[in-house]
Order: C-alpha cells, then sequence, then structure tokens
C-alpha cells in the first residue's frame, strides 16, 4: 500500500509538472521534491516529515493559483496517510 501511495505521489507531482499553465518555480519546487522522496537515504518517515514542511511554507509564502493549492495538498494528504 505504502508504494502506490508514492506512485500516486510521483504522478500527481508529474501532472502539475506538465501542466503548461504552472509556473517554473513552482515545477522546480515540485521536482526537488520530487528528488527528496525518490533519492533521500535517510528514513522514510523523516523525508516526509521534511517534504511536508516545505510543501506547508510554499503554500504560506507564494500566492498561488487555487488549482495550485489544490494539488499541493492533495499531495500533502497522500503523504500524510503514510
Amino acid at each position: 500500500m505504502e508504494i502506490e501511495i508514492f506512485e500516486e505521489v510521483f504522478q500527481k507531482i508529474s501532472e502539475v509538472k506538465h501542466d503548461s499553465l504552472v509556473s517554473k518555480n513552482i515545477k522546480e519546487f515540485l521536482e526537488t521534491i520530487e528528488s527528496d522522496l525518490r533519492n533521500s537515504a535517510e528514513e522514510k518517515s523523516l523525508v516526509i516529515n521534511r517534504v511536508l514542511n516545505k510543501l506547508e511554507e510554499f503554500i504560506e509564502s507564494k500566492d498561488l493559483p487555487s488549482y495550485i493549492i489544490i494539488h499541493l495538498l492533495n499531495i500533502a494528504s497522500m503523504l500524510e496517510s503514510l
């Protein structure tokens, strides 16, 4: 089940990254998040918590369109379920 959720997270990240309406800084942020989740040697729970913190800070620090916020919150929700 955990692997399935990770795949869903990666699919959602990919979906947002390939949306032509998404700005470059959001795509770069998502690439960072994806890289953290895929490549970290740390315990997964630590990585997930760090990614969740980054997501929260990014959402709060930017004036983002509503649909981007919804996608980011969906990603956070999936990660929280792990």
